[in-house]
């Protein structure tokens, strides 16, 4: 990600810090019947950026409006939707990238501790840092990739089908290796058998360094044709506003997606958040860590920030409002 203007950034990340005030405010989230009939009108959508107020005006006039002590606390709404994935269930990133070692090196400095043997560490390597995995693989795959594990890939291959959604896939004997399936917006999706791609397990412990992974955040250049992709999957809405922009988080008991409208979030990212990120900043600054952006509050203070890894895995760590 590249972002090209100093204003978009800092908006990006007042929008994320405005999404913690909405939900410990605990706004309600818009209901499946809302859902239903915006995914109605989804032919019909427009976007008219001429039209638009500044989003930086509009993200700092909601958070005067929301904050704690502007507006009563109200009970945080919950989805009575099960999900249920029909990819199965997400296992890891993949991530692409010149130098293993280099990279793996990188990672362990934000908190990411190696997972198995490793068998060979300059084409491949698999850590975690409590609460998600990652590969580190040394090809020039699409990167960042969201890995599934499913029980019958075959099946899955003919209700892909059914669905209309687009796939690609390397055959494997009588049956498939690997599918392959893209979000509207980028997101790269693939899915192996059981005995391919199994499940490894975190501990789900919060990553000593960054905080707590909250969700894997994309932009969308429209909100409800991203939004209908996942649920079509079987991942249900968790959270939705329309202010300061539309954005909704979709989940299926796995994995968490962030999908942002309009905002500067190329490809997925990796979000963390905690109360005390600004010590967590200070700490990885003394460390040696260069951040590619620092974000100064209204009082000069970094307290939120953005990491790009050596092959440019964004990472966003930001402070939780509470």
């Amino acid at each position: 990600m590249r972002i090209t203007a100093v204003k978009r950034k800092y908006t990006v990340v007042k929008t994320f810090v405005f999404m913690n005030v909405l939900f410990v405010c605990a706004f309600a989230v818009l209901s499946s019947a809302a859902c239903s009939s915006a995914q109605k009108m989804e032919g019909t959508e427009t976007q008219d950026s001429s039209t638009t107020k500044p989003l930086a005006d509009t993200a700092d006039a909601v958070q005067k409006n929301t904050g704690t002590d502007a507006a009563p606390k109200k009970k945080k709404s919950e989805t009575t939707e099960k999900a249920h994935n029909i990819l199965g269930r997400a296992t890891r990133l993949v991530l692409s990238c010149k130098d293993v070692i280099k990279n793996m090196s990188w990672w362990s400095r934000i908190g990411f501790v190696p997972m198995g043997a490793m068998d060979r560490p300059d084409s491949a390597m698999t850590l975690s840092d409590g609460q998600i995995v990652i590969t580190l693989i040394k090809d020039p795959l699409p990167s960042p990739i969201v890995m599934f594990s499913t029980k019958d890939i075959r099946q899955l291959k003919d209700t892909l089908n059914e669905l209309g959604i687009p796939i690609t896939y390397d055959l494997k004997g009588p049956s498939y290796g690997e599918i392959r399936l893209i979000s509207p917006n980028g997101v790269h999706l693939a899915v192996r058998s059981e005995q391919d791609e199994p499940v490894q397990r975190t501990t789900g412990e919060d990553n000593v360094i960054t905080g707590k992974l909250t969700e894997l955040s994309i932009g969308a250049a429209y909100l409800q044709r991203e939004q209908q992709f996942w649920q079509t999957l079987g991942m249900v809405v968790t959270k939705s506003s329309l202010m300061p922009y539309p954005f909704a988080n979709v989940n299926d008991g796995t994995i968490e997606i962030g999908l942002h409208e309009n905002r500067d979030i190329l490809t997925l990212a990796i979000t963390y958040h905690s109360p005390d990120m600004k010590e967590r900043i200070d700490r990885l600054k003394k460390s040696g860590i260069k951040f590619f952006e620092e974000i100064p509050s209204d009082d000069n203070v970094i307290e939120n920030a953005i990491l790009h890894s050596p092959d440019g895995q964004i990472v966003y760590m930001f402070k939780t409002v509470e």
